[in-house]
């Protein structure tokens, strides 16, 4: 193992635990005892459990020793622990017991648990190396043992050899005989066991070979040759093969026998089932493989949590300015000094501290003596220059003999604390300063309806002298401040279902008796459980601005009656004005039919041909078209027979003008023989015509669609562009159009006004422009 790769402990560690140790060593001791009586059993050499006092107190010494002399002695005593023929299961109890000791008595201490998982590892090495080094021995000397007692028996009479056949059937390990061809020649009680045969007829004869799992039967040969060539005996681990198919893994120990001349003459092997010892040595490879990558873990978990961690761990000596010994890393992140610095500064903290904080700091560090724990604050200053708030977490270390050792101590930033703690301070004195001096009522009152606290703004407002006075003598808040009792319990309903309120509006009774109105801002206060703790809010007196409203609201009436009357008149007379306009237009279209036209048409016949140019007559035409055009557009003539023949005249119109650059499509339904009123079909007409004409003079569309649906109860035009649109949507108001120059809409408005209609304007931007016209005829059957 690569002891590099663990944590390094420097030696007054150690020796701190070693203390620790040294003074529970009764109770480790106790833990020893109770480990081996419970496995006394499984011990190859003899033990007494008398003697497992002595053995518990020596190695609770020798444990405390390897601490001192920095683990050094840990391999030394684990092998000693092997060679004393404690069994593996004695063992690892031990360092069981060993593990409960530790974590019973240092169970937060993270780096005297990486001192014991080190501990454990090196013992777990020195038992097993001195383990597998006892067990070679014992096999070499079973080996030269038996190589004794057959080359003996050779020499001897064979008046003997039954004697050491005897010797040989007892042998608890398998005693095979083979020939130079590997061939059983005999093979004793234990070898028919170990291979599940009934007698060793059943094997004599066979193969040695055909005893070995197939993949290594040719491993064995070539053992097998090699021995008899060089006369020199082996000791291999083979995978055998029982009588019922199953495998095991055993250890044979080969020797040659040889005659007076030295030539080989048969050999003898002595094996032994070793499933249970691969099995051991394997799980304890992996338990000892698993304590090292925990080990590992914990460690690199250990540096992370610290580096990570916002609390800075620290030890100090006892002396002068408190020297520090260690410091976590993770303080250059809290303060921007490395550790060494510190370390190497014996009197970095005195001179860090804030000079308004070293008096104090030096006093409050004797109390550690008394007490053994003290948590003081005090400001550091940074590598930065500024002084940061450090919250420091003191504890004296002592020996067994209660001698003082050391001091450890945790550091935490708490300066954001702090400067809360001071903004808490500031905005609790301006909120007692807002408290007292403001100039609203400020209240907090129980569930049940009593004043917890009010200020001196409320308790003037109520007509008492002092808050004090108030919260005495009001003893109902329903019964003696509300004029209207309803409405204690209105303010509680509202509070309940929205937690607040607004702008509370009641009749409040001063002390004297009278009424005034009062204004309520209300919250419920309540704890984590939502259980209400109180009310609390702002009241004001608002009775000027109640009296201000009431007048207010009386006049807003008398002008919207004033209002009223006002647009009415408007109304008649705008709806004169457009009779007189459409009377105007109906005027002009017949004068310019019958005296413009007519008179045009009087020059042109009176004009000699021979001076008519192109260009004379195509002006004429241009002109009497145009003046056709307007004839129409201000007397339609076919408004004469219906609203549906003049919108059909309306759409060929508008693609006139347009000289077919815009498409106009018409859907007009018709139910009937469906007549409305001059005056309806006049202005629906002019609405629809003025929407129609908007889009081709100003939307840039290529298409308007007309859409009208014409019963004796109802109608409904709909004339929609694709042009470039402008932002208005839905039933606005004239206003609006008129801020925005909209003033062909506010003109289609005002006739659906004069006609009960309504006209709804939906455009976006690039999408166009829709205008929806609904008219009921309520007037239909009067």
């Amino acid at each position: 193992m690569n002891d590099k790769k663990l944590p390094p402990f420097d030696d007054a560690a150690l020796e701190s635990l070693a203390r620790k140790v040294e003074g529970n060593r009764a109770d480790l001791i106790g833990r020893y005892q109770k480990a081996l009586r419970e496995t006394v059993f499984t011990n190859r050499a003899a033990m007494h459990p008398s003697q497992l006092a002595h053995i518990a107190a020596r190695e609770a010494d020798a444990l405390i020793s390897s601490l001192r002399h920095s683990l050094s002695s840990t391999k030394e005593q684990g092998a000693a622990l092997s060679e004393t023929g404690l069994s593996r299961q004695s063992f690892f109890g031990l360092l069981q017991a060993m593990r409960e000791f530790f974590i019973a008595h240092f169970e937060n201490d993270f780096t005297v648990l990486n001192i014991y998982t080190l501990y454990r590892i090196k013992a777990i090495e020195g038992y097993l190396e001195s383990h597998e080094k006892r067990l070679l021995f014992e096999q070499d000397d079973i080996h030269r043992a038996f190589q004794i007692a057959i080359n003996h028996s050779l020499a001897k009479t064979r008046e003997s050899e039954e004697r050491y056949r005897s010797l040989v059937e007892i042998s608890p390990n398998a005693v095979m005989l083979l020939d130079l061809n590997a061939d059983i020649i005999m093979m004793n009680k234990a070898g028919t066991e170990l291979f599940k045969h009934e007698t060793a007829q059943e094997v004599i004869g066979k193969n040695m070979a055909s005893f070995i799992a197939p993949d290594q039967q040719a491993i064995a040969q070539n053992s097998f040759r090699e021995m008899i060539e060089t006369s020199i005996g082996c000791n291999r681990e083979f995978l055998l093969v029982r009588k019922d198919g199953t495998f095991f893994d055993a250890e044979l120990n080969g020797a040659v026998i040889v005659d007076a001349n030295g030539k080989a003459q048969s050999i003898m092997l002595v094996g032994r089932d070793i499933t249970l010892q691969k099995q051991t040595e394997h799980f304890l490879n992996e338990r000892v493989m698993q304590a090292m990558a925990e080990q590992r873990r914990t460690s690199a978990r250990l540096d992370e949590l610290v580096t990570r961690s916002p609390t800075i761990i620290y030890a100090a000596r006892l002396e002068g300015s408190y020297p520090t010994t260690f410091i976590t890393e993770n303080i250059y992140d809290q303060l921007g000094y490395p550790s060494e610095q510190i370390i190497n500064d014996p009197d970095f903290l005195l001179n860090h501290i804030h000079p308004q904080d070293a008096e104090r700091f030096s006093s409050e560090m004797e109390d550690v003596f008394k007490g053994q724990r003290l948590v003081l604050e005090y400001r550091v200053r940074h590598r930065n220059g500024e002084y940061r708030w450090m919250r420091d977490a003191v504890r004296l270390i002592r020996s067994p003999n209660g001698q003082p050792i050391e001091i450890i101590g945790s550091w935490i930033d708490i300066t954001d604390r702090k400067h809360a703690e001071d903004a808490l301070l500031i905005a609790e004195a301006d909120y007692r300063a807002i408290f007292e001096k403001a100039p609203l009522g400020i209240f907090r009152s129980t569930v049940d309806g009593r004043f917890i606290k009010v200020n001196q703004a409320a308790a003037e407002m109520f007509g008492y002298d002092s808050p004090e006075e108030m919260i005495r003598e009001i003893e109902s808040i329903e019964t003696q401040i509300y004029a209207d009792k309803s409405k204690a319990a209105e303010l509680q309903t509202l509070i309940a279902e929205n937690s607040e309120v607004q702008n509370f509006i009641s009749q409040d009774r001063r002390r004297n008796g009278s009424i005034f109105w009062t204004s309520t801002n209300a919250r419920v206060v309540k704890n984590e459980s939502g259980d209400i703790l109180y009310y609390e809010g702002f009241i004001q007196d608002v009775t000027e601005r109640k009296q201000m409203e009431n007048a207010l609201q009386q006049r807003k009436k008398e002008l919207e009656i004033n209002n009223i009357q006002q647009a009415e008149r408007l109304s008649k007379l705008y709806e004169g004005d457009i009779e007189r306009t459409e009377k105007r237009r109906l005027q002009l279209a017949l004068d310019l039919h019958d005296v413009v036209l007519n008179q045009l048409a009087i020059l042109r016949l009176n004009t000699d041909e021979s001076h008519v140019t192109q260009n004379f007559q195509d002006a004429y035409d241009e002109v009497t078209s145009r003046l056709r055009e307007i004839i129409t557009d201000l007397r339609p003539p076919m408004l004469s027979y219906g609203l549906k023949p003049a919108i059909e005249g309306l759409s060929d119109n508008i693609m006139d003008q347009s000289k077919d650059t815009v498409d106009v499509v018409t859907d007009l339904q018709l139910e009937g023989e469906a007549r409305y009123p001059e005056d309806i079909e006049r202005h629906l007409f002019r609405i629809v015509q003025e929407a129609s004409e908007n889009a081709l003079h100003h939307s840039h569309a290529t298409q308007i669609n007309i859409l009208a649906k014409l019963t004796p109860e109802h109608i409904r035009l709909l004339v929609k562009d694709n042009g470039i649109g402008f932002p208005i949507s839905g039933r606005i108001g004239m206003d609006d159009l008129l801020v925005n120059k909209h003033f062909g809409l506010v003109g289609m408005m005002e006739r659906a006004m004069l006609i009960g209609a309504i006209v709804e304007i939906t455009s976006l931007p690039n999408q166009g422009t829709q205008i929806q016209i609904e008219w009921n005829n309520i007037r239909r059957e009067s």
